[in-house]
Formats: C-alpha cells, structure tokens, sequence
C-alpha cells in the first residue's frame, strides 16, 4: 500500500507540472515572421510600440533600423521588421 501510495503521489506531482509547463508554453505566441505588419495597440508612438513588441518577444532584433513603423489612426502601431 505504501509503495502504491508513493507512486500515486509522484504521479500526481508529474501530471500536475506538466499542465503547468503546457500552459506557459501556450501564454506568449510565436512571433511574427520578418516582413508581416504586428499591431500593437494601446500604444502612443512607433517606439512605444516597438519597445512593446520587443519586450513580448525577446528574440526580435535590437536594432531601431530594421524596423518600419506608422501610426494607423488613434493608438495603433503597425509594425514590421527585416
């Protein structure tokens, strides 16, 4: 009995951290490829929204030239990146 119970426990803890672990994995999307236009929105200039999609997807370039950016209207940033 107690070995059943130990393994139900370890079982447990295994099942639990891997919905854990599937959940984060789904919490951020992949980023946008080079070249397709990424709306920020809430955002009151093209650094802002730059800065917004940098900090979402940390693996985008760094460099401020290789992105082009206009305001679409009220608060929203189109954005692309090479």
């Amino acid at each position: 009995m107690r070995r059943f119970t130990r393994t139900a426990v370890v079982a447990a803890g295994l099942l639990a951290f891997s919905g854990v672990a599937a959940g984060a994995a789904q919490a951020v999307p992949p980023p946008p490829p080079p070249n397709q236009e990424f709306m920020a929105g809430g955002v009151d200039s093209c650094d802002a929204g730059i800065k917004e999609m940098q900090n979402t997807w940390p693996s985008l370039p760094d460099d401020p030239d290789r992105y082009t950016c206009y305001m679409d209207g009220g608060n929203t940033a189109m954005i692309s990146y090479q």
